[in-house]
């Protein structure tokens, strides 16, 4: 059933070692629900962080959903840094809640380790809630060992002791 597919992609999908189970379950789920974007974008999304049909992935992705939020990291790791900035640069035209975290992930996804800090910085002040991700979200990883990023992690709340194996 969807439900049981949409935990299992997650449970899996957030695991570093498990990112080509990640694909093969989305590519069950789009099959058993072929007109779910969700499932069609996780799909897309795990091609990409597993570094799988990259340019393919991330072309479709951006075609079929050019203004979210994930179009801008995928086209940050996929090597396309000016697609990024356009993403960034929609972002701050909406001006959304969670635009901080957003963009938080755009900038770690380029390298750029100062402007991902400050947003993450940011996205704390405005709206806690949104760190939850903070463990899961694979942009964010080379950040996992600043003193910046730790303390990110000591001022949510969120007990990095017992989330520690979604960063294996």
């Amino acid at each position: 059933d969807y439900g049981s597919h949409l935990v299992a992609l997650f449970t899996v999908g957030i695991a570093r070692t498990h990112r080509a189970e990640a694909i093969d379950l989305a590519d069950a789920a789009v099959e058993l629900f072929p007109d779910d974007q969700f499932f069609e974008g996780s799909a897309l999304w795990y091609r990409v962080v597993a570094g799988v049909d990259v340019e393919t992935s991330a072309d479709e992705f951006v075609r079929r959903w050019p203004d979210h939020e994930v179009a801008g990291v995928i086209c940050a790791m996929a090597g396309r840094a000016d697609e990024a900035r356009k993403a960034i640069a929609r972002l701050e035209e909406k001006g959304d809640e969670g635009i901080h975290y957003d963009k938080a992930r755009i900038y770690a996804a380029l390298g750029e380790k100062n402007e991902a800090l400050r947003f993450l910085e940011k996205a704390l002040d405005e709206t806690p809630r949104i760190l939850l991700q903070l463990n899961s979200d694979p942009e964010l990883d080379f950040l996992r060992g600043e003193q910046r990023f730790k303390d990110l992690i000591e001022r949510s709340g969120i007990p990095l002791g017992e989330l520690a194996y979604l960063s294996e």
